[in-house]
């Protein structure tokens, strides 16, 4: 095994190179959408990436779906889970609520984690508890 810290810069490097060439998608739902398409097999099913959820423009929540997830389990136990009345639930029922998502090739999957914490800190949105 190279050790080498030349082997460490060319990790280093490609590292690099591969955050600047990230080929990411970033596609939007109401959340009455995805519900009516819930049966259908979409192009983001399996994939990892970043989700969020907006209402009127403010962003509420943003949580990472892993390779092993997928965004179609995280996003769909979301807007399907049972919150405190008169707090998540005023999110997930409303129609008018936008779910987005940032769809990440499979094989770029570990750069999720460090966006997602990017965005909490910078949004601070009301419902995530581990605020940085």
């Amino acid at each position: 095994m190279n050790q080498s810290e030349g082997h460490l810069q060319s990790i280093v490097n490609g590292y690099l190179s591969r955050i600047a060439n990230l080929n990411v998608k970033h596609e939007s739902y109401l959340i009455r959408t995805l519900r009516e398409i819930k049966s259908e097999k979409q192009s983001w099913n399996q994939h990892p990436g970043i989700y969020y959820f907006a209402q009127n423009d403010v962003i509420k929540y943003v949580g990472k779906a892993n390779l092993d997830t997928g965004l179609r389990r995280r996003i769909y136990n979301q807007i399907e889970a049972f919150g405190e009345v008169d707090r998540w639930d005023t999110v997930i029922k409303d129609d008018s609520v936008t779910c987005g998502m940032i769809v990440f090739p499979s094989d770029d999957w570990q750069w999720i984690a460090t966006l997602e914490l990017l965005l909490i800190e910078k949004l601070r949105p009301e419902y995530n508890k581990r605020l940085p």
